[in-house]
Parts: C-alpha cells; sequence; structure tokens
C-alpha cells in the first residue's frame, strides 16, 4: 500500500493526522528513521552482545508489538488476521518491505508469514555482507507481540528464512507458542531446527532476567 492511500484511508478516521511538525497515529507521535543509521546501530550492537542482542531485540519488539496493538490495532481490526493485513500494510507503506501471510491461525496460535522484500535485511547484506544467522529480529517481535495479544498465550517468532543470508531472497517468519517453535521448524525448515531451539532456550533465559527486574 502506498504511503498516499495509507494517509487517506486513515485521514478519513481522523485516526492519522498531521499537527502542526507532528505526525500523529492515534494521538502518538510517529518519527520517521534514516535506515543506514539502523544498519550501523544493529552491526556495533551485534558486534559487542553478539547473538544476544538480536534476542533482546526481539522481546523488547514483542513488548512493543503487544502495546501497540493493544493501544491502537484492537480499536481497528478485531482478529488477529486483520491486525496482520492491517501490518503488512503499514509496514509496505513505511518502506520495510513487501509482506504477505501464507497462514494464521488465532485459535492454534499459528502464524507463518513472507517478506517478498526485506528494505533492512537487503540493506545489511548490501553494506556488509552475508549475515550467518537471519537478523530481522525486531520485525519477529513485533509480529509475536500482536500475536500474543489476540491469543492471550505466550508467543515466539523466528525469522526461518532472512534476506541478509546467502543465497537467500525473501524472508519467513514463523510465530507460534514457544512449545510448537521446534516442531513446525521442522515442519518447514528442517535443517534450521537445531538452530531454532538453541533460540527458544537463550531467549527464555533472557526473558526471565528482564521479568525479575520488571
Amino acid at each position: 500500500m502506498p504511503m498516499p492511500n495509507l494517509l487517506r484511508e486513515f485521514g478519513m478516521f481522523h485516526y492519522l493526522t498531521i499537527r502542526e511538525d507532528c505526525i500523529l497515529f492515534g494521538g502518538e507521535k510517529v518519527v520517521l528513521h534514516f535506515l543506514p543509521h539502523m544498519v550501523s546501530r544493529y552491526v556495533c550492537l551485534d558486534k559487542v552482545f553478539g547473538a544476544d542482542h538480536g534476542l533482546v531485540e526481539f522481546l523488547a519488539s514483542k513488548r512493543a508489538g503487544h502495546d501497540f496493538v493493544a493501544a491502537h490495532g484492537a480499536k481497528l481490526q478485531k482478529s488477529l488476521v486483520g491486525v496482520v493485513d492491517l501490518s503488512c500494510k503499514v509496514l509496505s507503506a513505511f518502506g520495510w518491505g513487501a509482506f504477505r501471510t501464507i497462514k494464521v491461525d488465532e485459535q492454534n496460535n499459528f502464524m507463518l508469514l513472507e517478506a517478498q522484500r526485506s528494505t533492512f535485511a537487503e540493506e545489511v547484506k548490501a553494506r556488509h555482507g552475508p549475515q550467518p544467522e537471519p537478523i530481522d529480529w525486531m520485525l519477529a517481535g513485533l509480529l509475536a507481540g500482536a500475536q500474543e495479544f489476540y491469543t492471550k498465550r505466550k508467543t515466539y517468532a523466528i525469522e526461518l528464512n532472512c534476506a541478509a543470508q546467502k543465497d537467500t531472497q525473501r524472508c519467513t517468519f514463523l510465530s507460534t507458542s514457544p512449545e510448537d517453535i521446534v516442531s513446525q521448524t521442522k515442519r518447514f525448515a528442517p535443517g534450521k531446527a537445531k538452530w531454532a531451539a538453541g533460540v527458544i532456550v537463550r531467549m527464555q533465559k533472557l526473558e526471565a532476567k528482564v521479568e525479575a527486574c520488571t
């Protein structure tokens, strides 16, 4: 969805507005972020903190995704299918790429989503070469947070394929309950099952630390 169409769709409901020098979405301020700065930030943090950096970014984004849907998404869409479709439009309009859902099952807490083009992943690969592991942890967290809000069940998400990796053109995200991540990974990307199991263990340990501090 091009930006003018997004403005038109939400503008008619007075949900997306411009007041003085601020863009407001449901009364909250919106800012745009320069992509090269995001890439530099990611690379620097990854070099310092390693793999755990991505997992922490996932957990922070998951909370943001949950809170965003609670504040805005639920007012605009009453189902997970609806809010995911809305999110794909917003991501595309703001330059994040081209996204589509492959399957959304709210009852069984399962979602498979594909980015036919991921601007962030492609920029990282172009500037710093192919990455050894998936890097779109922020997007994975946003998806998991939105899904967790609707299903009311603990939800994690991993990127089965990432355009920042070698010989990969598209990103694929799997979002489901922690206990189902590995079995679903075996179904859609068998070679990633061991990696996914390790990610879930590390993610749960980090989440326990975060919860202990809040």
